[in-house]
């Protein structure tokens, strides 16, 4: 009696050792999952936030571009010498992501081109507000 009693509560722990263990590898599935997630996401936030800035950078350098190409048709180079330049922000540093050089120069590279044609573009328009106002 004894012996069939332990032998049932042997059984019961066992059970229980058998369900705990299954929670623990499901656990650490969906920790393995959650983690393959946050470095996509943090892999992409870093392609966006490379492709804006390249696209800034290009929209800026397309429009110095169209202006001096501008002011050089039109005899007007000294402006150049005179004007100002922006001061250019210092990139900021990527933050840890796998791979993050390749993911950043990727998107850099995307974003200057879109941005450097929106600026030939914008520097074309600003043409003709130049040529209207006589400058």
């Amino acid at each position: 009696m004894q012996l069939a009693s332990a032998a049932k509560e042997l059984q019961r722990a066992q059970a229980e050792i058998d369900i705990l263990d299954q929670q623990r590898v499901d656990a650490e599935q969906s920790a393995v999952n959650a983690r393959e997630t946050a470095r996509q996401y943090r892999t992409a936030l870093e392609a966006q936030r490379a492709r804006e800035e390249g696209l800034l950078e290009g929209r800026r350098l397309g429009i110095e571009e169209s202006v001096r190409n501008y002011l050089a048709e039109s005899g007007q180079q000294q402006l150049l010498l005179e004007a100002p330049r922006p001061p250019v922000a210092p990139p900021q540093a990527p933050r840890h992501v796998p791979d993050p050089r390749e993911a950043y120069e990727r998107g850099r590279a995307h974003g200057y081109d879109e941005g450097r044609e929106e600026g030939v573009q914008a520097g074309k328009s600003s043409r003709r507000l130049f040529r209207k106002t006589g400058f």
